[in-house]
């Protein structure tokens, strides 16, 4: 109950378990009033859709003080943004380097 003049902050929040568009809306009622008062709130359930278009990057025979590169593209079809990152660069040694652009 809210007295007149009083104010008190509501929180909201979304948990989303499915990906999806979701609303709902929180009713006021007011004493007195015969119509009640809509606050409409909506979500977007999503999964990170990260896509690799390699599942390895194979270097055939390269010739000694030569260079080989390859790319791998990462691309985002999801609605959130996504992260990722490099692990166990330190076990391949001084013979491989790595950019992002």
């Amino acid at each position: 109950l809210l007295q007149p003049g009083e104010s008190r902050p509501l929180r909201i929040w979304a948990f989303p378990r499915t990906p999806g568009f979701f609303k709902d809306a929180v009713v006021c009622c007011v004493k007195e009033n015969p119509e009640p008062v809509l606050f409409r709130v909506t979500c977007h359930g999503c999964r990170a859709e990260l896509e690799l278009d390699k599942k390895a990057l194979q270097f055939d025979k390269t010739l000694l003080l030569r260079e080989d590169t390859k790319i791998l593209y990462i691309r985002n079809h999801g609605l959130v943004p996504g992260g990722w990152q490099l692990g166990g660069l330190e076990t391949l040694g001084d013979d491989f380097t790595f950019s992002h652009e």
